[in-house]
């Protein structure tokens, strides 16, 4: 079972991360080294509702980017990555948007207006592209460990949206900002119920005897880019055409069930079924906030399958892949709830299993997915996880 499980304690202890990461920017630079590390996330329920002004809840998880950062005499940033095992040395005076790996760790200096050079190592145990907010994980790292460098001392909200800056306007991918919220305001062993609009987030303390695993389908399609930033386009339409009959509608998060039924003439079938998912995801995941603290795993069941069933049926961001895993899922008599999560177009599906049943669950699942695709699903076990932090030699 061991080569297609991957059970996220610790593939590296912490202190051996660190070492390797001051190693690596020790060239050429001097004064105090600043390391931190920040979360990947997963999302629980309240998909595609964060560009929409609505409700998400996700949770940051044991799956972790470690920065560590040390000042140059010089004007270049030196950025080592120790997955991609590569550098890039930029001088600070060239920075412009971009859209690489290094990306996001320039366009930290960037957005904080850094005008002296450092070195940077980065180190990350979050699967690059596998729907966990690698990314994100990645900037909130790299923000706080260069403003505690050069003595800024941003509170971890400030470091969420800057992070958020970061990735709209200087990567240039139109993200909502629940990815960075989770990874910088991140509380173990509770969920976080953010409110989209507003920024106000409450935690929610998650079941100990539910434990998570994510089940990555081995896929993505792509076209996943260009059908997120349609299904954007969908949504800003919707409101348009809301606004003719109530001018205080802003986004989809002010539209009701009974106000989509009421427009519902006006759109054409397409924008419908959109808007009928969004706001139809927003209730579930307020009921879903609820139905975990009371821990209801029968409304849980009822939440996840219908936000899946929505997202393949109805959004449209979902692919075979991941309705044969939620079909597989479903049918494990120790589920608590299944669905896929993220963009969509292939990655994970997020699934909450009775403790001491998840072993079983991975296998179970392992064995039906392979038999019906041909692939074997990566299966992660993982632990609800604090927020950035920072870390002393």
């Amino acid at each position: 079972m061991e080569d297609r499980i991957e059970i996220y304690q610790k593939l590296n202890s912490e202190s051996d991360i660190i070492k390797s990461l001051i190693s690596a920017v020790d060239q050429d630079s001097y004064g105090d080294f600043s390391i931190s590390s920040a979360p990947g996330r997963v999302n629980l329920i309240g998909e595609h509702t964060d560009y929409n002004e609505g409700f998400v809840l996700p949770c940051a998880i044991n799956l972790r980017t470690f920065c560590v950062a040390r000042k140059r005499k010089d004007k270049n940033i030196r950025i080592v990555s120790l997955n991609l095992n590569k550098v890039h040395i930029q001088d600070i005076d060239d920075i412009k948007p971009s859209y690489n790996w290094w990306s996001y760790v320039l366009g930290c200096a960037y957005v904080l207006g850094i005008r002296q050079g450092f070195n940077i190592a980065i180190y990350g145990t979050v699967p690059l592209g596998g729907g966990l907010s690698s990314s994100a994980s990645l900037e909130v790292s790299a923000m706080y460990a260069i403003s505690n460098l050069f003595g800024l001392r941003l509170d971890r909200r400030e470091i969420a949206f800057l992070s958020r800056r970061v990735e709209n306007e200087f990567v240039g991918v139109p993200c909502g900002i629940m990815d960075q919220l989770c990874s910088s305001l991140g509380v173990k062993q509770n969920a976080l119920f953010i409110d989209c609009r507003t920024y106000e987030v409450q935690n929610v303390k998650f079941p100990e005897d539910w434990k998570i695993v994510v089940c990555d389908s081995g896929v993505k399609h792509e076209l996943g880019s260009s059908e997120y930033a349609k299904r954007q386009d969908d949504c800003k339409k919707v409101v348009e055409i809301a606004k003719r009959f109530d001018q205080r509608i802003k986004s989809l998060r002010d539209i009701s069930t009974q106000t989509i039924e009421k427009i519902k003439y006006n759109l054409d079938p397409v924008l419908y079924r959109r808007a009928k998912f969004i706001v139809e995801e927003n209730q579930r995941v307020i009921e879903a906030v609820e139905a975990i603290s009371k821990k209801d795993k029968g409304k849980v069941f009822e939440l996840f399958s219908k936000s899946h069933i929505g997202l393949s049926k109805e959004y449209e961001v979902s692919c075979e892949e991941l309705d044969i895993l939620f079909d597989i899922a479903k049918s494990f008599e120790g589920i608590v709830g299944t669905r896929m999560t993220g963009g969509g177009f292939g990655g994970n599906t997020v699934n909450i299993v009775e403790s001491g049943r998840e072993m079983e669950f991975i296998d179970f699942i392992s064995n039906r997915y392979m038999s019906v695709t041909g692939r074997k699903p990566i299966s992660r076990l993982v632990q609800i996880d604090s927020g950035v932090q920072e870390h002393k030699i």
